[in-house]
């Protein structure tokens, strides 16, 4: 989480559990969010997937915090 919070420059992650065709699984699997947010600037869950460029470069920072 300390890497979270360095990448996104945020103090808090929220920890978010969610399961079940309710979350929109479709095969049950454990799955668990980490936001780097606060709660009271949590809306709702997203309903599109982020750009895989975007997220690719977020990853290798994110990896970058965790090796440093």
């Amino acid at each position: 989480m300390q890497a979270q919070r360095q990448v996104f420059e945020r103090e808090g992650v929220i920890q978010m559990q969610l399961n079940g065709s309710q979350a929109g699984q479709t095969v049950f699997h454990y799955h668990v969010h980490l936001i780097p947010s606060s709660i009271h600037e949590l809306g709702r869950h997203a309903v599109t997937q982020a750009d895989n460029n975007d997220l690719a470069a977020i990853a290798q920072k994110l990896a970058a915090a965790i090796s440093a």
